[in-house]
């Protein structure tokens, strides 16, 4: 059990979705306090911070104005699988040969030997024990031509329950399992009339 949030903030002050993110997994505590953790991209790059410890102490006030962009996914962890180490924290992060992703993942996966075997021959060291960080090492090295069509062929392959946020370097992606075992919600705050814009928001909880 774990819980997931993203935000699409366009328009928006640089830091904002980085704050409006840490808010939305404030109301997601109770659904791990081992770690937790925040990736945001600018557009051009990635920029992830994670650690174990509950999320005020983990994104306080001093950590959220470095985490700077219009895109941002959080997550806090309560294990099911793997141990209670730094690796283990979330969003996983990977800059594979056509795309750097993170992502936060809720759920757990039930084919993870035949999925290692897929990445490189079963031959490829991975930095952390759980299978959100096998999944992340997927979906960066899949070959397809962006994020979208990567999701595209490997999900199919993926057998559990689960919902993810996914950050590439232009945009946020919610998933969730065909059988919507981990509800992943969708929102948005009010239109900015100025702008035309709306922020899109994330969030993954049972009772959600």
């Amino acid at each position: 059990m774990c819980g997931v949030f993203g935000v699409v903030h366009p328009g928006g002050e640089p830091t904002e979705a980085a704050s409006i993110a840490a808010l939305g997994l404030f109301a997601l505590q109770h659904r791990g306090q081992e770690s937790a953790g925040l990736a945001v991209s600018d557009g051009e790059q990635l920029m992830l911070y994670k650690d174990l410890g509950m999320i005020s102490t983990v994104l306080d006030e001093r950590r959220l104005p470095s985490l700077r962009g219009q895109l941002a996914i959080a997550h806090c962890r309560y294990s099911t699988t793997g141990s209670t180490v730094w690796e283990n924290a979330q969003p996983t992060y990977r800059l594979g040969p056509r795309r750097a992703l993170a992502i936060g993942h809720n759920g757990n996966l039930v084919n993870t030997r035949d999925l290692l075997e897929q990445l490189k021959g079963g031959r490829a060291r991975l930095p952390a024990s759980t299978d959100t960080e096998l999944l992340t090492a997927l979906l960066a090295d899949e070959p397809a031509a962006d994020t979208v069509e990567a999701l595209r062929q490997v999900l199919p392959r993926v057998r559990g329950a689960y919902s993810l946020v996914v950050l590439d370097e232009r945009r946020v992606i919610g998933v969730r399992d065909p059988f919507g075992f981990r509800p992943l919600v969708l929102g948005r705050l009010p239109r900015d009339a100025t702008t035309d814009t709306h922020d899109r928001l994330w969030g993954g909880d049972d009772a959600g």
